[in-house]
């Protein structure tokens, strides 16, 4: 398939993604949720394991061109 098939441009890379429907055992109280640590090593910026803990700010745009941010913690 090429490129322009997908809708991007020559010289864009393509989106990496994983999806997942969250459960209430992916979720805390606190806001947070877990993610897989293989999509979590394919997708994120590898994190600076010399912080404790290892962590990162993460923005990701959803389908309806909303930004949202994220903490991605190392645990």
């Amino acid at each position: 398939m090429l490129a322009s098939d997908m809708g991007l441009k020559q010289n864009q890379q393509p989106t990496e993604f994983f999806c997942k429907t969250l459960t209430a055992s992916d979720t805390s109280t606190h806001g947070g949720f877990s993610v897989p640590r293989r999509a979590a090593e394919k997708i994120f910026p590898p994190l600076d394991f010399s912080m404790q803990p290892p962590a990162q700010e993460i923005v990701a745009k959803d389908l309806h061109d909303t930004t949202w941010t994220f903490r991605h913690i190392y645990r």
